[in-house]
């Protein structure tokens, strides 16, 4: 029961970042199509537009929390199409020992949309009532760590991403703390930073 539960998540997880980074690739569509005349033939040429800087918005997948997503996705100004995964932050949280082997490819995958298009700023979001949370919470037997846990994963997945591309000007991180039917968006303060501070 357990194995399967695993296989089945595990194919979920795939699926979901594939799907995700697909329609990120969709939504860039770059290319501009010019016909140019020469005297010995036609040539059909494609001119494709190099694009730096994107904003990228990570979140999680669940359908319920969506609307939510894209209303914040617009209020900061976010204007590709989101990268979504299950659990959002748990995927890059999750150190390389960890990641079981067949949600690898998964994992390439989006780290090479990220490197293809040299993120500006990278926005993490987290929510309350995450059913991925809440499961490995509950078969942990530590229900009321989950929110704990979700805030470590987005500040780890922070320091994961900033590995990965040091020219990233900004990795924002978010909790959306479920409140009844609302969800409110709250920054998370970066703690290396405030560290370093700390220390001074």
């Amino acid at each position: 029961m357990k194995t399967t539960a695993i296989v089945v998540l595990a194919l979920a997880l795939v699926g979901a970042v594939l799907w995700g980074s697909w329609t990120y690739e969709e939504s860039k569509k770059p290319v501009q199509t010019v016909v140019l005349k020469s005297e010995t033939n036609d040539l059909f040429v494609v001119k494709v537009k190099h694009r730096e800087g994107d904003d990228i918005l990570i979140q999680c997948d669940e359908d319920d929390f969506q609307e939510a997503f894209e209303k914040f996705r617009n209020f900061l100004g976010v204007k590709v199409e989101p990268i979504k995964v299950p659990g959002g932050a748990m995927f890059f949280a999750l150190p390389p020992t960890d990641v079981p082997e067949k949600l690898e490819p998964a994992k390439r995958a989006v780290i090479e949309v990220l490197k293809r298009h040299s993120p500006r700023r990278v926005i993490l979001i987290a929510h309350g009532d995450c059913l991925l949370y809440d499961v490995v919470g509950a078969w942990n037997d530590q229900p009321n760590e989950v929110e704990n846990r979700q805030k470590a994963d987005l500040a780890r997945a922070r320091e994961v991403i900033r590995t990965w591309f040091p020219r990233t000007q900004a990795i924002e991180i978010y909790y959306a703390g479920k409140r009844g039917d609302t969800l409110a968006f709250n920054p998370l303060p970066d703690l290396t930073i405030l560290q370093e501070v700390a220390n001074d």
